[in-house]
């Protein structure tokens, strides 16, 4: 069909209405894809009095469409289509800034800002896909509050709450580039020490517990000690998230809690 042809095709009909009768498509006016200066010298951005129908042909030959193939039909119908590309296009732009938001909330942790356990897990996949693919070792920390339910029965819910959020924050901020942190259930934060062995993860690991001991949670207006647990596992070829997180919660059950 010739484009000239689309003034000839009758718009749908409605119910109820004669058939001598076509309805009138109302649209907006539609920005250019390119903004230029007309011929006659007006500025760009401003129209000269009577230019409309420069201006509309200015929109339309952006298309590379002859002006005299531009039928009234022709035209109604482009400028209806840009306008509805346009607003795709906004629609297209929110969606992507809502899946962007909902993906970290489906990543974080409620009480802390680090990985919620679900995505440590995944990064942890990730990181024995790596050291497999670099012939590297990778190590994984586990530190634990071992008197968070102490912390609890004495300050309540929100003094926990409270306790979970500052050591999450200074795990987070003491990090080294590539490491990831991670709560894992309870009081317990997950450390991938990337590409470290477990000799250079352990002064590490000590490093960020003793951060934490020597800068106490607060509230109410009142230092909250904490009791820290400490385990370390070098991550190994072939091995599943679960079992490297369960290894290395088993190393820190077996040594000595930093007061």
């Amino acid at each position: 069909m010739k484009l000239d042809d689309l003034d000839k095709v009758p718009d749908p009909r409605r119910p109820g209405e004669p058939d001598d009768v076509r309805p009138v498509r109302r649209t907006a006016p539609v920005e250019p894809v390119h903004r230029r200066g007309s011929e006659d010298g007006t500025p760009e951005g401003q129209q000269h009095p009577g230019g409309r129908r420069g201006a509309e042909r200015d929109r339309l030959s952006v298309h590379g469409i002859p002006e005299a193939e531009l039928t009234p039909a022709v035209r109604a119908a482009l400028s209806e289509l840009m306008q509805e590309i346009a607003q795709l296009k906004g629609e297209v732009e929110t969606l992507t800034r809502q899946r962007d938001y909902l993906d970290s909330l489906a990543d974080q942790d409620p009480q802390a800002p680090v990985l919620n356990r679900r995505a440590f897990e995944r990064e942890v996949a990730h990181a024995l896909s790596l050291d497999s693919r670099f012939q590297a070792t990778s190590t994984l920390a586990v530190l634990a509050v071992e008197n968070l339910h102490d912390i609890e029965a004495g300050e309540g819910v929100e003094g926990r709450a409270a306790v979970l959020g500052h050591v999450g924050r200074l795990l987070a901020q003491q990090r080294e580039t590539g490491d990831v942190v991670g709560r894992l259930g309870e009081g317990v934060f997950g450390v991938i020490m990337t590409a470290n062995e477990p000799d250079a993860a352990r002064p590490r690991a000590q490093a960020l517990a003793d951060r934490i001991v020597r800068q106490p949670p607060r509230y109410r207006g009142r230092t909250v000690s904490v009791r820290l647990g400490i385990g370390l596992h070098a991550l190994e070829p072939g091995e599943r998230a679960e079992a490297a997180l369960a290894a290395a919660d088993q190393s820190r059950r077996g040594g000595t809690p930093i007061r």
